[in-house]
């Protein structure tokens, strides 16, 4: 991910700095023409291709260890009234472009 995100993303683990931390993530969605939220949790090896270009993630999904995501990947989203249940990649995933994982 790019800088703006790693500060972003840094900044929501410290929970009185959530406000400064939006900011950073906007710039990063702009930037980088993406919507991953800094608040997801990202296992150590796993990379974005493309710096995530066109990717959507939301807040509450986990990342495992070793993932590959490629461009244009849809992960977490649920239109029903109930919060939907956190979505998360396992250990060692490829995700190719134009996926979606609910």
């Amino acid at each position: 991910m790019d800088f703006f995100w790693k500060i972003a993303h840094k900044l929501y683990k410290i929970k009185c700095l959530k406000r400064i931390a939006r900011p950073f993530e906007l710039m990063s969605m702009i930037i980088s023409s993406h919507a991953i939220s800094a608040q997801i949790e990202i296992g150590n090896g796993s990379k974005f291709w493309h710096h995530g270009l066109g990717c959507t993630i939301l807040q509450n999904t986990k990342i495992g260890c070793n993932c590959k995501i490629f461009q244009n990947v849809t992960i977490g989203n649920s239109f029903s009234r109930t919060p939907p249940p956190i979505p998360e990649k396992q250990n060692k995933k490829q995700v190719v472009q134009l996926e979606m994982i609910v």
